[in-house]
């Protein structure tokens, strides 16, 4: 049997279900037709016109009176697209803060007030303004979340249709997120190109976009200025177009060509530079990079150039290389002339300008070097008086200030010299003063130029660098003066010393030869000078010093020579004299200085002993004139106060004595009688202990210990210093091998050994030397050999000679720096390593202001070149501190330690 189905009864007639499914599907259809419509509305638009299409539909389709889209940042909303009632209207901006749409944004979902939409939000005053009664508004969303704008439609109405509103929205609500998400970039693109472009045409460098055809796309304002390109019509040219247009720039313009060719073929960064003449005449020194950029598919597409102004750089570079030439020539002691010469030579090469130098004496200035100038423009102006209108360099001076003039033809400091200059076809003029540490003024630098011109920069700072070089080479040569001063003349009378006399005794016996004269030598010596400076004091028998050099200087005048040789010894030289003028002014001598001196309201007494040596009777070389007078000078004494006396051979000591002196100094050497003490040597600064002076004592069997004045002196005459001085630096450098083989802190420390001028002139100075470092295991570089200013008499063979011993490896000092023929000339010739203040100028450093002086200088002089300084006879803290607030590197003497065996020498290396 076949299965029968009932089929159901079916009421044909409409029922209420029938209805509601055929209105769903009559809405579903009006949902599907108005979407249709919106989306056929909005279909090509983009971005801002998007957006506009879409609130007008929405608003017609929803029937609302009020629709917008809006970009949310923070708490501020601004509109997009707003249409009200009909028409499009301009775009505002509102604060969310009570407002519906807050509560979208901070919600993050669509938001519905169907009525009474002001009753929620009373503090929206829009709302009231407007009469809105219903909102409907939903977020737009980025792709990372955040709300970045809304979309909302209001009516006056209550909304009706709630339902349809809402889906709408949604939906379009997505095309409208993706929209103003692109509309966004778009800003932010657009934004951070302008920005780009300010930045570009903003920077000083030069900077240059052209596309992969070598047209320029896009160039800086830094550019277009260099090259004088227009703004307008420099787009989409290239440089080959720019060389027909551009003759002053054309070949410039055809290196660029080459340039981007080397870089396209290159196909990485390259980088170089260039010198761009511009059209003032100024030169600029430009370091391009050039960076080819090319596509995916390997073809050219951009080439980036960017060019940066190294002029001051480059200046600075060359600047300093001259100025290390400069330093070095003043170090080496070059003539004062020559170095001007070159540091005008090095300006005028980095700046094209006219240089002179000009130097103030009494309120003038006198031309010292202006090798370009004309020189009856210089013959004009030499010598001018500096006043507030004379020029720049009158004016400069004047003011102590940098007075620049960019046009001499109307500026009125030139109203004085303004034809000459221009005659001479000077038409700017800068100048600034050169000024001492104390910012007194020395003299003034200038720079002249053919054309009216302005300072730049680097220019600015090239003449002040030039002035500061100048005022190093005028204090150079100043202290130099200074410190040759000294060298030939006593610091508290300002008289000759005896270096200086017997150079001026030298050269007075050579002319008496040749003219067949007599040459006499006065030697005095103070009578009571010591009891009144014991009594009375130093200082005041410093002044009786300095009134007695006036009084012998008043009598002698232009008759001859008057020197101190130190202490209270004077000498005098008569050249072309006779026996009977000798002694008639000897006689004048002793009755001027028994004439009492009035200092400090005080008469003070004294008297002098004069002995008297002549040429040629009584000797033919400085050392015997000196020696012999002196003589004569003790036999005056010997026989009473206020006398003179001639040299008589009889009168020298017994010739046995020197006999006797001779053999029981051969006799010291055969039995060992000789002893090394070793004074130790600290620096002042860190009070490390750096070494130690070797010094002699002869251990005589019957008189004890013999200081080394009373036999070194003979031992050099007779030639004895050599065994002597050989002994010495055996036994030194032996002592030293054993410190150091016994020495477990690891401190090494450096021997010094004094070397007589006779030593240095053995023919096997350097082999034994040599063999002594060999044999005794020494290091030569802890070595210091003192030798002393008596050495420079043969300038060549002591240069040689000090040259061997550091190519052996020792280190050289020059012993009682200050006392002989203290000359630039032998610190730059020599190859020392160090200077050593003689004890002289230490003994009274604390009350003694020309020795504070000598002291400062020499000081000075050694840091300048190099060298280190150490100072002698240091007998008190007071000394210490004052050299070390002078900047002396070392120092040894009696406060910091007596001269001591090598055994106490060995417990404070050890100790330490």
């Amino acid at each position: 049997m076949k299965k029968q189905f009932n089929r159901p009864n079916i009421d044909l007639k409409p029922s209420h279900t029938t209805e509601a499914f055929i209105a769903l599907q009559n809405e579903n259809d009006y949902l599907k037709k108005t979407i249709l419509d919106i989306a056929q509305g909005i279909e090509s638009e983009v971005s801002e016109s998007f957006f506009t299409h879409l609130v007008q539909y929405l608003a017609r389709v929803l029937k609302c009176s009020y629709a917008f889209i809006a970009e949310v940042d923070h708490h501020c909303v601004k509109t997009i697209a707003m249409y009200k009632q009909g028409e499009m209207i301009e775009q505002f901006e509102y604060n969310l803060e009570h407002t519906p749409c807050e509560n979208v944004v901070n919600e993050k979902r669509l938001c519905c007030y169907q009525e009474y939409v002001q009753n929620l939000f009373p503090l929206d005053s829009d709302l009231t303004r407007l009469d809105i009664q219903s909102y409907l508004g939903i977020p737009l969303l980025h792709v990372d979340g955040t709300v970045i704008g809304i979309l909302v439609v209001m009516n006056d109405q209550p909304l009706h249709d709630r339902s349809l509103a809402e889906t709408i929205l949604k939906i379009f609500s997505f095309r409208a997120s993706a929209e103003l998400i692109r509309l966004l970039e778009e800003k932010k693109l657009k934004l951070s190109e302008q920005n780009l472009l300010t930045l570009i045409h903003t920077m000083p460098d030069i900077v240059v976009f052209k596309d992969g055809k070598g047209r320029w796309i896009e160039a800086n304002n830094a550019v277009l200025r260099l090259f004088e390109l227009d703004q307008d019509t420099y787009k989409g040219k290239t440089n080959s177009d720019f060389q027909k247009t551009n003759e002053f720039h054309r070949e410039m313009f055809m290196t660029c060509e080459e340039t981007d060719q080397e870089a396209w073929e290159a196909r990485k960064p390259i980088i170089f530079e260039e010198e761009i003449k511009r059209t003032n005449g100024a030169i600029m020194m430009v370091e391009y990079t050039k960076v080819p950029v090319y596509d995916h598919k390997g073809s050219r597409q951009w080439l980036i150039v960017i060019g940066r102004d190294i002029t001051d750089r480059k200046l600075v570079q060359d600047n300093l290389l001259g100025q290390n030439d400069i330093l070095e020539m003043i170090a080496k002691g070059k003539p004062m002339g020559a170095i001007l010469h070159r540091i005008i030579e090095l300006v005028e090469q980095q700046s094209g300008a006219i240089c002179s130098i000009l130097l103030l004496e009494n309120d003038r200035l006198i031309h010292s070097a202006a090798p370009n100038l004309p020189e009856s423009y210089i013959r004009a102006i030499d010598g001018v008086e500096i006043g507030p209108i004379v020029g720049s360099c009158g004016t400069a001076a004047f003011y102590n200030t940098k007075i620049i003039v960019s046009d001499i033809g109307n500026d009125p400091l030139w109203n004085d010299y303004r034809e000459l200059a221009l005659i001479h076809g000077l038409r700017a003029c800068w100048s600034v003063p050169i000024t001492d540490k104390k910012n007194q003024v020395l003299g003034t630098f200038a720079m002249y130029y053919k054309v009216p011109h302005s300072p730049q920069t680097y220019e600015l700072k090239l003449i002040e660098r030039a002035a500061y070089l100048v005022s190093l080479v005028i204090e150079r040569d100043k202290a130099e003066a200074t410190i040759r001063h000294m060298a030939f003349h006593d610091s508290l009378t300002k008289l000759p010393n005896r270096k200086s006399f017997q150079h001026m005794l030298e050269k007075a016996i050579v002319d008496a030869k040749q003219n067949d004269q007599i040459v006499s030598v006065l030697y005095l010596d103070l009578d009571r000078f010591k009891m009144i400076n014991d009594s009375m004091g130093h200082s005041l028998g410093d002044v009786l010093l300095q009134n007695v050099s006036d009084r012998l200087q008043t009598m002698i005048m232009n008759r001859g020579v008057v020197s101190r040789q130190g202490g209270d010894e004077f000498t005098i030289m008569l050249p072309n004299t006779t026996k009977e003028e000798t002694e008639a002014i000897a006689k004048s001598i002793m009755v001027a200085l028994t004439i009492p001196f009035n200092i400090q309201d005080q008469d003070l007494y004294i008297s002098t002993s004069i002995g008297i040596s002549m040429f040629p009777f009584d000797g033919s070389t400085f050392e015997t004139l000196i020696k012999q007078a002196d003589i004569a000078m003790y036999q005056a004494k010997k026989q009473g106060e206020n006398l003179h006396q001639f040299y008589v051979k009889e009168n020298e000591y017994p010739a046995s004595e020197h006999v006797e002196l001779y053999r029981n100094l051969r006799k010291a050497l055969d039995n060992n009688e000789f002893v090394l003490v070793y004074q130790p040597q600290y620096d002042i600064a860190t009070k490390e202990f750096i070494g130690v002076e070797a010094l002699i004592r002869w251990n005589h069997p019957e008189k004890g210990i013999v200081s080394p004045l009373q036999f070194i002196p003979f031992a050099e005459e007779v030639g004895l210093i050599v065994p002597i001085g050989k002994w010495v630096l055996q036994e030194a450098c032996k002592q030293w091998r054993l410190w150091m083989d016994h020495n477990h802190c690891g401190r090494t420390i450096k021997m010094s050994v004094n070397l007589s001028s006779r030593q240095m002139y053995e023919p096997d100075l350097i082999e034994l030397m040599s063999k002594i470092l060999n044999e005794t295991g020494m290091d030569p570089h802890y070595l210091e050999i003192e030798v002393t200013e008596s050495i420079t008499m043969n300038l060549d063979r002591a240069t040689m000679l000090l040259s061997k011993l550091k190519g052996i490896g020792v280190s050289i000092s020059i012993d009682d720096f200050g006392t002989g023929f203290s000359s630039l000339a032998y610190l730059k010739n020599f190859p020392i390593d160090r200077i050593k203040i003689d004890r002289t100028f230490i003994k009274d450093l604390s009350n003694d202001i020309s020795d504070q002086n000598i002291v400062k200088t020499i000081i000075a002089l050694g840091i300048n070149l190099n060298l280190k300084v150490i100072a002698e006879g240091v007998e008190s803290e007071e000394q210490l501190n004052l050299l070390k607030n002078y900047g002396c590197h070392e120092a040894q003497g009696y406060f910091l330690g007596l001269p001591m065996s090598a055994d106490n020498i060995a417990k404070i290396i050890y100790m330490e």
